[in-house]
């Protein structure tokens, strides 16, 4: 059975590429923090918002949630990661890390 949504508000996003947004707040993240992601943690981000792709989409879509709410949950956990990295004296930002940093907090759409 589909559900059928009520039609976008206006000014709503028309659809996005929820890998290619979270890839690019990575990326960003990078280069501000100067610490890089292994792939193996950009994968670990990017998965599980790739998986909830239906659900963000539908909620931006609904002006249920903004672009900003989606990178300030993916911010946060990437600032988490840092927190830990960088209290472990490391030189990147592994799978591990962003496990444990999505554990600690993660706010937007249960991806953690």
């Amino acid at each position: 059975m589909s559900t059928i949504l009520p039609p976008p508000p206006a000014g709503a996003p028309k659809g996005i590429n929820v890998e290619g947004f979270v890839d690019r707040v990575i990326s960003d993240f990078e280069g501000a923090s100067q610490l890089p992601l292994t792939w193996e943690a950009r994968q670990a981000v990017l998965k599980p918002a790739n998986e909830h792709r239906d659900q963000i989409e539908a909620e931006l879509l609904q002006g249920r949630a903004q672009l900003s709410d989606i990178e300030d949950a993916v911010q946060t956990v990437l600032r988490n990661a840092l927190d830990m990295a960088l209290r472990e004296r490391a030189t990147e930002i592994d799978e591990q890390v962003i496990a444990d940093a999505m554990r600690m907090e993660c706010k937007y759409f249960g991806w953690c």
